[in-house]
């Protein structure tokens, strides 16, 4: 599978185009938009994932499997993603930071639908930019 993505040192994409993306991917770029030089790695369920470029640099510097997602485009395609396990975010945020990156984490915050169904506490919301 051949994977496409935007512009990888900016990360931009018309906004039409950005529309039909899936709303974890709008977001991230967004959070890119605001951190453009930095790794951005967003908490999605019990992993932190990064996409785009930062995918690419992400998995060659921990040794990651590089992956792709639907990106909710057509015109887009897939765009290459990879990930670790939440647990493991200390230790492959300091060897990021090791190797000269500046990293952000986001962990967003759940619906109050999934906190009144939820058997135990959610992450709290905060983003951190280092």
């Amino acid at each position: 599978t051949q994977v496409t993505h935007p512009d990888t040192s900016s990360h931009s994409l018309p906004i039409a185009e950005r529309r039909q993306l899936s709303p974890l991917l709008q977001e991230y770029l967004s959070l890119k938009d605001r951190s453009p030089q930095a790794l951005v790695l967003q908490r999605v369920g019990d992993f932190y994932e990064a996409f785009f470029q930062d995918a690419t640099v992400v998995a060659k510097d921990l040794e990651l499997m590089l992956a792709s997602k639907n990106s909710g485009s057509a015109e887009l395609g897939r765009i290459s993603m990879t990930g670790f396990p939440h647990h493991a975010l200390k230790r492959y945020k300091s060897r990021l930071e090791e190797m000269g990156h500046t990293v952000v984490v986001f962990e967003q915050a759940p619906s109050q639908s999934v906190l009144q169904n939820s058997q135990t506490s959610p992450p709290p919301t905060r983003t951190t930019i280092q």
